[in-house]
């Protein structure tokens, strides 16, 4: 692939920016109402938040039940566990019928999420979710789009393989939803790679990342209890990650405050109070358990990429080649990221990787879950590209880590992956999903269910899959580009000091003498 040129960079990235999101909005369709993981509660949330009286309260079978509309509370019980089923009996449910619903939020979650969606409520419950979900994909494609232009030029082949190779498929899935899991996917990866680049940073760039670090906290902190905790898990990698002259006040003084808060919010939130505070069963045997986990924490990381956890409820079956092809991507840039690392890297990748693993076994030993892999992998899907992104820039010689044909396999896959997953979630939804292997080719063959818009779903696969792969082409240009042409004078960035970054040294590090090596991979601090 040929490098644009360096003036036309910044118009490839925003129509690389463009096509993701209007990619992204194949996934907003593919699904009826209720379909995701509980869905059915957090629409009851979304319509009768916390605090207010938005809705009518019932007292049914001795219960307190919040009067919705018919499609929140029933849409979802019609299709979710039942593959065989298309999103077809959604439509006996009508907007303008009030039904009784026990699935809401009394407290088990922060209620800035719920409060901000009920703003996008609309007569039509179908419309609303729609309007949810895009304004959630819209928030994701900002933020993360904008902090890719402020990381430092040579951290930013890392941050975006971290997000591909972490969130494609079911990452991007949750994204593209209503569920609070997107917000906590988004939000704890912007307050970790804005702050890891702001402590790396120099000169106004530095600033700016700090500042994106913080609406990356607050998506955080407002979505789930357990991502509000994962700020703390961050900030103490990156307290490992990065030398100590490079913390500054500013840096030291968000971090703490966003730490606090976060155990806070997780101590008051009911959802990871039970992990956190609950005594383990007098029967549970530690040693048991922990062998257990370390038997079964493979099959478990498979479900970060939809093994046995697939979209919907858990209904979409990815088993096959979705799964297998998108472990080997992690597996090929896995192994590139570990192949050489500082103390400090392993360490900060123990913190994280450490709490992946832990948080699961805990719940097995306080009685929250039978066994390890029955606790769900989304609930710590936000930790995975943090982990990622830790082991790939914590490792770099030079900007680039991947040949052209090498990130060309890895964007072909991705792509791929990306196309198959929604191929299975769109057939599942309009004609019901008997058998993996038997979706045909073209998804109009036997539509049952769709959204009353003038595009069919199988335009809507193709026009999202070519866009997505256009994105990926786009970006990979832009990289090329980013790493192929030193940053010139008048821009901010550790690169731009001779001093300061391998990145303006006339030769690559690779040809530097021995002696020399160690002083361009650590430069002083600016």
């Amino acid at each position: 692939m040929h490098p644009v040129k360096t003036k036309y960079t910044k118009y490839v990235y925003a129509l690389g920016l463009i096509c993701v999101f209007l990619s992204g909005l194949a996934w907003v369709l593919a699904s009826p109402i209720g379909g995701s993981p509980d869905d059915d509660y957090h629409m009851g949330s979304i319509w009768c938040p916390r605090g207010t009286d938005t809705c009518e309260t019932k007292i049914v079978r001795g219960q307190p039940e919040k009067m919705v509309p018919e499609p929140v509370a029933r849409a979802s019980s019609c299709h979710a566990f039942h593959p065989e089923r298309s999103g077809e009996c959604t439509n006996r449910y009508r907007d303008g019928v009030k039904a009784p619903t026990a699935r809401y939020d009394r407290g088990t979650y922060p209620p800035g999420y719920y409060r901000f969606q009920h703003l996008f409520v609309r007569p039509d419950v179908g419309t609303s979710v729609l309007l949810m979900r895009t304004v959630n994909l819209l928030i994701a494609v900002a933020l993360l789009g904008t902090l890719a232009v402020t990381v430092p030029s040579r951290f930013r082949e890392h941050y975006l393989l971290a997000m591909l190779v972490s969130w494609i498929p079911m990452g991007w899935y949750f994204i593209a939803s209503i569920n609070p899991s997107s917000w906590a996917i988004v939000g704890v990866f912007v307050y970790a790679a804005a702050l890891f680049s702001s402590l790396w940073g120099t000169g106004k760039m530095r600033w700016v990342n700090l500042a994106l670090a913080l609406p990356g906290a607050v998506l955080a902190v407002t979505s789930r209890g357990d991502s509000a905790f994962y700020l703390f898990v961050v900030t103490l990698a990156l307290v490992f990650a990065v030398p100590r002259k490079r913390w500054k006040l500013p840096h030291v003084v968000l971090g703490a405050v966003l730490s606090v808060a976060g155990v806070l919010i997780m101590f008051s939130a009911g959802q990871s109070t039970t992990v956190v505070k609950g005594s383990v069963q007098h029967n549970a045997d530690f040693f048991k358990t922990l062998r257990q986990s370390l038997l079964f924490f493979g099959e478990y990381f498979a479900g970060f990429f939809g093994r046995n956890r697939g979209p919907g409820w858990f209904d979409v079956s990815l088993d096959g080649p979705v799964t297998i092809y998108a472990l080997i991507l992690f597996g090929a840039v896995l192994l590139t990221a570990i192949r050489s690392g500082s103390l400090r890297k392993w360490l900060s990748a123990a913190v994280v990787l450490g709490t992946i693993f832990a948080v699961p076994m805990m719940s097995v030993l306080k009685g929250m879950t039978a066994h390890y892999i029955m606790y769900q992998p989304r609930y710590m899907l936000p930790l995975l590209a943090v982990l990622m992104f830790l082991l790939l820039a914590g490792k770099a010689r030079e900007k680039i880590i991947f040949s052209p044909v090498q990130l060309g396999f890895l964007f072909f896959g991705f792509a791929l992956v990306h196309a198959l997953s929604l191929r299975l979630t769109l057939w599942r939804y309009v004609s019901g999903l008997d058998n993996v292997y038997t979706v045909p080719f073209n998804l109009d063959a036997n539509i049952r269910w769709w959204w009353n818009i003038p595009v069919s779903p199988f335009r809507v696969w193709i026009i999202s899959s070519l866009l997505f792969a256009a994105a990926l082409c786009l970006f990979a240009a832009v990289l090329r580009v980013s790493g192929a042409q030193p940053k010139q004078g008048g821009q901010t960035g550790a690169e731009t000091d001779p001093r300061c970054a391998p990145t303006a040294l006339k030769e690559p590090v690779s040809a530097l003498p021995a002696a020399e090596i160690s002083a361009a991979e650590n430069p002083p601090a600016c």
